[in-house]
């Protein structure tokens, strides 16, 4: 490395499952991702409960959020998407 390269940390990337799944969701794609991505796939149990209310969903996310390294990169899954 040359004194004028500089390496850039990447954001961690937090992998965020949708409505009655959970992380493991994400084990199909992880498996795809570079071996350094620094990432979080929090279990949100309120995305478990078929009777949360949205005000649940966020404070549930929310609580995810403030565990992880800011700024982050988000991906979801969910609602209208179909699972193979």
């Amino acid at each position: 490395m040359t004194d004028t390269q500089q390496t850039t940390k990447q954001p961690p990337l937090v992998l965020l499952h949708g409505l009655g799944q959970d992380a493991a969701s994400w084990k199909p794609v992880i498996r795809h991702l570079p071996p350094d991505t620094e990432l979080a796939a929090p279990e949100l149990k309120e995305y478990l409960e078929n009777s949360a209310h949205y005000e649940q969903l966020v404070f549930g996310l929310e609580q995810a959020l403030s565990r992880v390294e800011q700024p982050a990169d988000l991906a979801g899954l969910s609602l209208g998407g179909k699972r193979r």
